[in-house]
Parts: C-alpha cells; sequence; structure tokens
C-alpha cells in the first residue's frame, strides 16, 4: 500500500478512531496504556481497534475495486 493511500484511508476516520489507531500503532501505546488514558476498559480498546482495521480494509477494498 503507497503511503498516499494509506493517508487517504486514515482521513476517512473519524477524529476519535484515527487518534485510538495513531495512539497504538505510530506512538506504540499498549491496550492498557490507551485504556488508562482514556478511561475505557480494555475490552472496548481492543473492539474499536478490530472495527477500525475492518473498517480501512473495506475502504480499501472499494478503492481497489474502484480505482
Amino acid at each position: 500500500m503507497e503511503v498516499v493511500q494509506l493517508a487517504d484511508l486514515l482521513e476517512r476516520l473519524e477524529v476519535k478512531e484515527r487518534s485510538l489507531l495513531l495512539l497504538r500503532y505510530q506512538a506504540d501505546y499498549s491496550f492498557q496504556e490507551i485504556a488508562d488514558l482514556l478511561d475505557i476498559p480494555v475490552s472496548t480498546v481492543k473492539s474499536t481497534l478490530y472495527r477500525i482495521i475492518q473498517k480501512l480494509q473495506r475502504h480499501q477494498m472499494k478503492g481497489g475495486e474502484s480505482g
């Protein structure tokens, strides 16, 4: 995946989704650290990240089919 494609996919996310994704994969926070920072359960962090990744994959597939 090209950097431009990734940037476009990230722009499609809501601010909260993008922030959570960046905390995990750019800042390298653990699930527990994110949960503590946002004052939410670890299970919520995990399930939300899973849904975000699925959303990105769906958008990527749509982009690949149409363009």
